[in-house]
């Protein structure tokens, strides 16, 4: 919404200030990579020009608040303008945060020394009188002050046609001759918007994009546009390189590139019905990353599948989808012979929205027809999905009244469960019961409130 109300220099700088505020207070490196991913994501969408009076001049702007942040910083440091480039990359993005966040430099001259050694080559900080091209060739005062967006335009479009070049005189096809995997992924990036692409985009050159970011030779954000741009090619080949990746660390990193490719669904979808375990856990998984509605069938399919393995990826990619229909496929997994995929399945379908208070009359039959031991697995799982919706069914489950020894210990399980994992929103309950008519179940409660 902010991006359709507001010019895109806005939106950029609010960005950019939740950046430097994160930075600021060390916040979880979940929320800084959000910050970036947010800032590379407009980055994609074209180059920016911040200057501080741009700022200062729109005070009733609903993110002149946010953008103030960023407005100070570049006061307090001397900086007039920062020009960023459409091809900027979620490494810069951090260190142009790190930069911001120094201390007060009256000259300037640290921070002009701090973004040469940083190697920033897609941003140029802006000070009075002069620019540095952060990181790349020093350019003087004279030139930098003749410098316009036309100039920023000729630069993409002189790289375009490059790439080109590049594809069509054969030099690409010497890159992938000498397996250079930099080049390659250079060369098509700089093509993604020219009839050179589809040519260039070979499964061999894909291929080697790929290998550029698992071997740090490429930024990863220039690898994502370049398989996202090839669309269903580029999904398959990160795909494939994740099922043949060797050790945890490279398959988290391909994991999470295809996860964010929009074309990664269909390819996902084709590996359903593979005869290797671990190929199917992984397409389940990434259908479970994509949230997308359509995927509950071709996982309902998964919760019969003979693999442990593969029926948990199952039962978590509903999960991540969620959803009434999600939700109501998920109980039939309750009867599971696997005590884990029976506990992740229950503990999902209680950690769903709280719009019904209790759960449905399936969940209930199931608990009724099995075993005194699942039940008590039921109530141990219960604990620790502190959800109204749970609390709700571990009450029902303490206040039963029979005086059957198998009733007795669920409901003796049950308030410890709700001391557990449920307090102090629990005490309620556990209060009601202290004139329980069972001795047990009172003394439970004494020693809970006691």
């Amino acid at each position: 919404m902010l991006e359709g109300a507001l010019p895109l220099e806005f939106v950029y700088a609010a960005a950019l200030a939740m950046l430097l505020t994160q930075l600021r207070q060390n916040a979880p490196i979940a929320e800084v990579l959000t910050s970036v991913q947010r800032l590379c994501a407009l980055a994609r969408v074209g180059g920016v020009r911040l200057t501080r009076d741009l700022f200062a001049d729109h005070p009733h702007l609903p993110v002149a608040d946010a953008v103030g942040v960023l407005h100070d910083a570049m006061a307090d440091l001397g900086i007039t303008r920062i020009d960023i480039d459409s091809t900027t990359t979620d490494t810069e993005f951090v260190k142009l945060g790190g930069l911001l966040n120094l201390e007060h430099d009256p000259n300037g001259e640290a921070l002009r020394e701090a973004a040469r050694d940083l190697g920033l080559w897609n941003i140029r900080l802006w000070f009075d009188g002069d620019s540095v091209p952060a990181g790349g060739v020093p350019v003087s005062a004279a030139q930098a002050r003749q410098e316009s967006d036309a100039d920023v335009a000729a630069r993409g479009a002189a790289a375009r046609g490059a790439a080109v070049a590049a594809v069509e005189s054969g030099a690409l096809q010497e890159a992938l001759a000498r397996q250079d995997a930099r080049a390659t992924c250079r060369i098509l990036h700089d093509a993604m918007h020219t009839s050179a692409f589809a040519t260039g985009a070979t499964p061999e050159a894909l291929h080697l994009v790929v290998e550029a970011l698992v071997t740090e030779q490429a930024e990863l954000n220039t690898v994502q546009a370049v398989l996202e741009h090839a669309r269903e090619a580029g999904a398959r080949t990160v795909f494939a390189h994740l099922m043949a990746a060797p050790d945890v660390h490279e398959r988290r990193l391909l994991f999470d590139v295809a996860a964010a490719l929009p074309a990664i669904v269909p390819v996902a979808r084709e590996y359903i019905g593979s005869g290797t375990w671990y190929v199917v856990r992984n397409a389940a998984a990434l259908l479970g990353e994509s949230k997308q509605p359509a995927a509950v069938d071709d996982l309902t399919r998964l919760l019969k599948h003979s693999d442990t393995r593969v029926r948990m990826a199952a039962v978590v990619a509903l999960g991540k989808i969620g959803g009434q229909t999600a939700m109501t496929r998920l109980e039939s997994v309750l009867f599971d012979s696997s005590v884990d995929v029976r506990n992740r399945a229950l503990s999902i379908v209680f950690s769903a929205p709280d719009a019904e208070a209790t759960p449905t009359t399936r969940v209930q039959v199931h608990e009724e027809e099995l075993t005194l031991e699942y039940q008590l697995e039921v109530v141990a799982a219960l604990a620790y999905v502190q959800t109204a919706r749970a609390r709700s069914r571990l009450a029902e489950l303490a206040r039963q009244d029979s005086h059957a020894l198998d009733v007795l210990q669920v409901r003796l399980a049950a308030i410890g469960a709700l001391c557990t994992g449920h307090r102090p929103a629990a005490d309620v309950i556990l209060h009601s019961l202290r004139d329980d008519p069972s001795t047990l179940v009172r003394e439970r409660i004494q020693a809970a409130l006691g």
